[in-house]
Parts: structure tokens; C-alpha cells; sequence
């Protein structure tokens, strides 16, 4: 499905052998929640080859024309921070560092001189993440030159099997990371160090922060740096994805050539699914940073994450989706008012981490209102709850999603091929259905109209509970917070305030109240530097008018 929405991610652009400590005791799976028995699995785009190797590599092959002699080359490897163990934290990252200095066929900074040769550029060409669950290798190459797209697939086989791990390029580049952390890293992320902690409370997600230790990054060894490398980037652990301009048969046909000798470890360590816990009382965690530029407030609901592979699945993510939507516009029409705490608010579900999704509501508060932001958003979920929404706000909401849907249809063969790509992962990491945007506007066309009042209405009483809920604060260094005892206080009586029903405003209201007489074109020539027809109309008003083939079915207009 195409909706991106929480990641953790490290960005880059990036002696004598030890016995190996014995492995950590194993953590028990998380259980997840499975689909419903016989809900259909929506089937995977037909645009999308996808073959497994007998050493069980997954690689998906997809020909898309955008950009044009481009294409994205992507190595997923279902391995992150979570699966480190006590003497190796920081070190899934590292390891993603050490795939840009050295491989079997592209020694020190080979790599590097080839991406400048064929034109491309660190960061928006080739780039890399490491999450608490995945790393993501992203390589993009001309297509073009056929000699290029072949080594960005050696590239992409080197990182997944042949990183070198040169004791020496290991000793350099501890400094990078660690100062890659030290200067690269904003506010909101050293915000996140503080308050991971407290959302993962009783998970091993807790102590396993991507930024990892840094007194481990500065003495690990060598080995205990390839020792997860060899523990977790196996042909039965990754995917290869390759979306973009070129013959997707003579493509398929290099990946089973290159990728089909690599071996599975003779003793594998299970890659299990570590668990987070929602069962604990609610926490509330505070925390400021002198360059953060807002404040922030955020209530999150942990829930068991659910699945994402069924027709019905989908039918939950748009039930979801109109809710979040008819609250959002609620906050927006609060967030006009004179005396509104907020700038922004809204919610959302989606998820956190393998096992976990997550049910927020946030704001942005006005500067010194960060107890009012607050209590008006408990405040508007609980009106929800109390008298839920009308049916003119479900009308708009069906409209809207069907416009939007109806658009990503209309434009499916513009999409940025790293839009694909990103998709791809996760049907990969977590069976993420994609159907394919004709499909998905079938079933949209299909389950709108069933969706009703009743179903969405307390909806966020079924996400909600006192039990794994966090209440998170962040703001300005300056800034005067409430501690926690104020907000626990604050939200108990936001609960429980009295509240009205809302009044629709805009229920059945014409874009205009009063529509203009309509003038004339007076003069009509030709800009030939921009190549745009340019009207004069009657009034006085100048309007450039140049269509152009980016996009199927939009329209921008600006003026001034």
C-alpha cells in the first residue's frame, strides 16, 4: 500500500581474532496478529516479478519508465539494532558504514569513484538506513549504459556478501561514526534517545537505540563487527530490488547469476520477532533540547501490529484512514480560531516497529501553551467518542479519498521509481500487500460506500487504553514544561470535561458564497523563453498558462 509513515533511520552517505561471546538468551517471538481466515491475500501487482533463489534470496523485478535510463537497485537486509547483542551495539550501523569502504570487487573507495563516473551523487543517488529492524542499501544507476546497470548489481551482490572489513578502514572509520553522530544528528533526534526508552519500557528495542553505544563503536573489534555481518546478512535474510528502465527479463537473469552462489551460515541464528509490551500502566516522559525549534505534544497507544496482506486489511487501513481524516480537519478548523493552543494537530495509526503499531495523536503547540495543546486534543477525541462524527463530514471524507485514490490510479505510471522501490521493502520485511493502484482504486470504488457513521464512530476506543499508553513532551530548552505529575493531571481532566457535540460549519456549503462575474480574454502571444501562452484579461489580470506531460491528471495554479 502506498503510505510510508514511521521509520527510525540512521542516513549515510556514506586486530587479533576474539572468541565469540555466547549468544544472549533467546528472547520469545512476539505473536503477531494474523489476518482473519479466508480474508483474501491481495495479490502482488503483475507489474512485479518476484522469484526466490535456492538459497533463499527473494528478488523482485518491476519496469517502470521514471525516471527515464534510470534505475533503482536495492539490497534489503532483515537485520537492525534489535538484533544486536550486548557487546555489539551501534555496531548494525556500522556495518552499513563499512559497506562504502571496501568490497571483494570494489576495494577502498572504489565505490565511490564509480557513483562520481557514471554521474550520480551521494545522498540523492545512493544512500543507506539502518533501522531497529532492517538496513536498506539504495543505489541508483543510468540504464543507458548497460556496463553500469551490471555494476551497480555487483555492487549490490558485494554488499550482500563480500564487504571486506579491512582492519585498517575499520579503525577509520570509527571517527566517522562517531562523529556522524555527534554533528549529524538534529534535535528531534537526540529528543528520540531520550524517549525511545520510555515507549520501549520492558522490550529489548530499549536498549538496542540505532546510535548504539559509543564505547563499543570506539574498541569493538574487527571481528565482533564481522560477526554480525555473517550472523545476519544471509540469502534467506535479504531481497534484492531492482524497479526502473530496462529489460526486466535480461535483469532477472543477472540477479539469479550473481546472487545464486551466495551460502547460508551451516548454523543459523533465528531472526526472531522481539515483542514490545502494552500491558504496563501509562508514562510520561519530558524532555527538552536547546536547538529544538517547537514543542511538541503526543499521546501514543501501543497495539499489537496488525496485518497488512488481505482485502480486508485494506478495508481496515481506509476505515482508519477516513477517522483520522474527519478528526484532521477537525483540528484544522480549531487551529484557525484566534485562541487556538495549536498550530497543527492530528492522528494517526500505523506502525512502530515489527511487532508494534501505534495509535497517535499530536500536536504542535503554540509557544507557552503546551498544557492547553494538551487538553483541546484529549478534549476533541473525547467528543468524538461521546457523539462521533456527522454524516456531512463522512460525505466530504468518502469524496476526498476517492479523489485522491482515483489520482494515484491516474498517475501510477509517474510515480518515482524510489516510491516503488520503498514499497517493495515492505512486502518484503512484512507482507505490506501491494496490489497496485488500479486495484487499490477498485477496492476503494468497492468498500467506500459500505463504510458507515457506526463503524467510525468510537473507533478510538478499540485503539485506546490506559495500559501501554505513553504521554510524551518535548519543547525548547527555554521552555517552561509541565512535569510529569502536571500531565498526568492535566489529561485526567481532559477526559473528563464537559464537552458538545460539533457543529459542522461546513456542512453543505458552496466553494463560494458569492460567484464572480466572469471577464474576457482580451489579448492572447506566445513566451517563447518558457515556451507558455500568456492572457490578458480584462481586468487587468495576466495569466501564463504552459501544460506540460509530469503529470496525468493534476493542475497547479499559483498567484500573486
Amino acid at each position: 500500500m502506498r503510505r510510508p509513515w514511521w521509520l527510525v533511520v540512521v542516513l549515510c552517505a556514506c586486530g587479533a581474532a576474539k572468541p565469540a561471546p555466547p549468544p544472549p538468551a533467546p528472547t520469545p517471538p512476539a505473536k503477531l496478529v494474523q489476518h482473519a481466515p479466508g480474508d483474501p491475500v491481495t495479490p502482488l501487482d503483475p507489474e512485479v516479478k518476484v522469484g526466490h533463489l535456492a538459497n533463499g534470496l527473494t528478488y523482485y523485478v518491476m519496469k517502470h519508465g521514471k525516471p527515464e535510463q534510470r534505475a533503482s537497485l536495492w539490497l534489503a537486509v532483515n537485520a537492525g539494532s534489535v538484533l544486536e547483542d550486548d557487546d555489539q551495539r551501534g555496531l548494525a550501523h556500522f556495518v552499513e558504514h563499512m559497506a562504502f569502504n571496501g568490497t571483494k570487487r570494489f576495494p577502498k573507495q572504489d565505490i565511490v569513484d564509480f557513483i562520481e563516473k557514471v554521474g550520480m551523487e551521494f545522498g540523492a543517488d545512493v544512500n543507506a538506513y539502518t533501522s531497529f529492524d532492517q538496513t536498506v542499501y539504495q543505489l541508483t544507476v543510468p540504464t543507458d549504459d548497460g556496463k553500469a546497470l551490471a555494476q551497480g548489481v555487483d555492487i549490490l551482490r558485494d554488499w550482500a556478501g563480500n564487504i571486506t572489513f579491512d582492519p585498517t578502514e575499520v579503525d577509520k572509520e570509527r571517527g566517522v561514526v562517531l562523529e556522524e553522530w555527534r554533528l549529524g544528528r538534529g534535535a528531534s533526534a537526540r529528543i528520540e534517545d531520550k524517549q525511545w526508552p520510555v515507549m520501549f519500557a520492558g522490550s529489548k528495542y530499549a536498549d538496542r537505540l540505532v546510535i548504539g553505544l559509543p564505547e563499543i563503536i570506539k574498541t569493538a573489534k574487527r571481528d565482533t563487527l564481522y560477526r554480525f555481518y555473517k550472523d545476519w546478512y544471509r540469502p534467506d535474510n535479504m531481497a534484492v530490488i531492482a524497479v526502473g528502465d530496462f529489460d526486466p527479463a535480461a535483469l532477472e537473469k543477472q540477479l539469479e547469476q550473481k546472487f545464486g552462489d551466495l551460502q547460508n551460515p551451516d548454523h543459523e541464528r533465528p531472526r526472531i520477532t522481539v515483542p514490545v509490551p502494552h500491558d504496563q500502566p501509562t508514562a510520561v516522559t519530558v524532555a527538552t533540547d536547546p536547538e529544538l525549534p517547537a514543542t511538541q505534544v503526543a499521546i501514543y497507544d501501543k497495539l499489537d501490529h496488525r496485518s497488512e496482506a488481505t482485502k480486508g486489511d485494506y478495508r481496515r487501513f481506509l476505515v482508519e484512514g477516513l477517522y483520522h481524516q474527519m478528526l484532521g480537519a477537525r483540528f484544522s478548523e480549531l487551529a484557525e480560531e484566534p485562541d487556538a493552543p495549536f498550530l497543527f494537530a492530528g492522528s494517526q495509526t500505523g506502525s512502530l516497529v515489527r511487532a508494534s503499531d501505534l495509535f497517535t495523536r499530536q500536536a504542535e503547540a503554540k509557544e507557552g501553551k503546551a498544557r492547553e495543546a494538551l487538553a483541546a486534543v484529549v478534549k476533541e477525541i473525547v467528543r468524538v467518542d461521546k457523539y462521533g462524527f456527522v454524516e456531512t463530514e463522512l460525505d466530504r471524507a468518502r469524496r476526498r479519498v476517492l479523489a485522491e485514490t482515483e489520482k494515484d490510479a491516474m498517475e501510477a505510471d509517474k510515480v518515482p521509481d524510489t516510491d516503488l522501490a520503498d514499497e517493495i521493502t515492505r512486502n518484503f520485511f512484512t507482507g505490506e500487500q501491494m496490489g497496485g493502484r488500479a486495484l487499490e482504486l477498485a477496492y476503494t470504488r468497492e468498500m467506500l460506500p459500505t463504510i458507515t457513521l457506526g463503524e467510525l464512530n468510537h473507533l478510538a476506543r478499540a485503539w485506546a487504553s490506559d495500559k501501554g499508553r505513553v504521554i510524551a513532551m518535548s519543547g525548547p530548552s527555554t521552555s517552561k514544561l509541565p512535569d510529569e505529575a502536571e500531565i498526568r493531571k492535566i489529561f485526567t481532566a481532559a477526559q473528563t470535561a464537559t464537552v458538545e457535540p460539533w457543529h459542522d460549519a461546513g456542512a453543505d456549503q458552496p466553494l463560494l458564497a458569492h460567484v464572480p462575474k466572469p471577464g474576457s480574454i482580451v489579448s492572447e502571444t506566445h513566451d517563447a523563453d518558457v515556451d507558455a501562452t500568456v492572457w490578458m484579461l480584462s481586468n487587468g489580470a495576466k495569466v501564463v498558462v504552459k501544460p506540460t506531460k509530469f503529470k496525468n491528471d493534476e493542475i497547479l495554479f499559483d498567484g500573486w
